[in-house]
């Protein structure tokens, strides 16, 4: 049988026309197959999603790190029902904003739009939050300091009951400590508000073997901390001005002062005087001598003027001193030749410069 026959049908049974027709259909299809392929933008593929620490637990968004294939900018993401912020990078790298998570397991899936084009099923895991670690018992005492300090601040009506309180009451110690001594209260400045100078003995934890720093819970025992303490029913805050060393090495110094001639009467008459504050005990400077050596007349004020005359006097102190890698030094005052030193009885306040120490 021929291939065309005389009436132009291809092996008798197709029209030749048709037939080229169809082949050209065929290759049009294949062509334009061909040309989708080519083409066409590749579906985003999902891989996994990394956590900068290891672990995501329910709370506050984090940032993660998504890994993936064939991702674009201006995808929209969400985590079960709540939507994520998308950051772009690269086709195979993204980041992504959480929201705040409860604990579970969380689809991942990215719109392009309003169409869904990939989801990672259980993409994303939170974990609960684990309790916080239980907090240390407090160190058991196993030390104890003598402070000087203040209770403030105080209004004038609690300072007055609390001082009427602390003269009332028996010598039985608090729950945090003794109250080794205080001072009537008095006004701090243009404040209004009073302070009561005191000694406490306060018991403490040492911290290590050999260490001179003594703590109360976490609170360590320096000069400047503040102590919320519980006294006479209610709660008092302590500010620790010093901390008494538990040795002392006596000195005798010689202080340079001018003063009027009616303190140094009182001073002449009080040889022996010592420091105002109570309890001091080993700590203590006493007088040991007072001596005038010179009268001055008065130029320095008006007041000075009128009462006529000033003196220059050497007074002698035993101070019990600690040393230092600075020196010596008694309760924060600095004992070296041409320092200043203040020394306060009942009576009279003394100022003056260190000329002498003597050991």
């Amino acid at each position: 049988m021929p291939v065309i026959d005389n009436r132009g049908m291809l092996f008798g049974r197709l029209n030749l026309i048709d037939a080229i027709v169809g082949v050209g259909v065929l290759f049009l299809l294949i062509l334009g197959y061909g040309a989708y392929a080519l083409f066409r933008t590749p579906p985003p593929i999902l891989v996994a999603v990394e956590s900068f620490t290891g672990v995501l637990h329910e709370g506050p968004g984090e940032v993660v790190r998504l890994h993936g294939q064939n991702m674009r900018p201006y995808f929209l993401a969400t985590v079960g029902q709540q939507p994520v912020r998308f950051l772009f990078q690269t086709p195979q790298e993204a980041m992504l904003r959480l929201p705040r998570l409860e604990a579970g397991t969380y689809d991942l899936v990215l719109f392009d739009v309003a169409q869904e084009v990939a989801r990672l099923p259980d993409g994303i895991t939170i974990e609960a939050t684990p309790p916080p670690p239980p907090v240390p018992p407090p160190p058991i005492p196993d030390a104890e300091v003598t402070v000087r300090g203040m209770f403030y601040p105080l209004d004038q009506a609690a300072a007055l009951g609390l001082v009427a309180a602390l003269n009332t009451r028996n010598d039985e110690p608090e729950a945090w400590g003794t109250i080794l001594g205080f001072q009537p209260a008095e006004k701090m400045g243009m404040s209004g508000q009073f302070g009561i100078t005191a000694m406490l003995s306060l018991p403490c934890a040492l911290r290590g073997a050999g260490s001179l720093q003594c703590v109360i819970g976490n609170t360590e025992i320096v000069a400047g901390t503040s102590l919320a303490l519980s006294l006479m029913g209610t709660e008092v805050n302590f500010i620790i001005r010093g901390v008494l060393p538990p040795e002392t090495v006596p000195l005798e110094i010689v202080l340079r002062t001018v003063i009027r001639p009616e303190v140094a009467v009182a001073m002449t008459q009080g040889a022996g005087d010592r420091e105002a504050f109570p309890a001091l005990g080993a700590h203590e400077p006493s007088l040991l001598s007072f001596e005038v050596v010179e009268e001055l007349a008065g130029r320095s004020t008006l007041a000075d003027r009128q009462t006529g005359r000033l003196n220059l006097a050497l007074v002698q102190l035993r101070i019990p001193a600690t040393e230092s890698s600075s020196g010596w030094d008694h309760l924060g005052q600095t004992l070296k030749v041409g320092a200043n030193y203040t020394f306060e009885t009942t009576s009279y306040v003394l100022r003056g410069q260190i000329v002498d120490i003597r050991p």
